[in-house]
């Protein structure tokens, strides 16, 4: 099941993912987003102090060589935290 989803959207799957994220970061543990897609998904994860995020808003699956342009072409840009 996808809590990510419709984040903005649904209180529950918001407490939900803010509880996910404070016991990984209880536990020492960096917390991942997946499947973003939007940037308001996007900016809710940074608000609720996720550490990581991917998805499609980013970059479909990628082939090494594919995935290799793509780094390079997004060093400029700011990752999510």
């Amino acid at each position: 099941m996808c809590f990510i989803f419709d984040i903005e959207s649904n209180p529950q799957n918001k407490i939900l993912v803010k509880a996910v994220i404070q016991l990984s970061h209880g536990l020492e543990i960096e917390a991942i987003g997946e499947g973003i897609e939007d940037q308001m998904t996007a900016d809710m994860l940074v608000s609720l102090n996720c550490n990581y995020a991917q998805g499609y808003f980013w970059s479909k699956p990628l082939i090494d060589s594919e995935f290799i342009d793509f780094v390079k072409s997004y060093s400029e840009k700011q990752p999510i935290n």
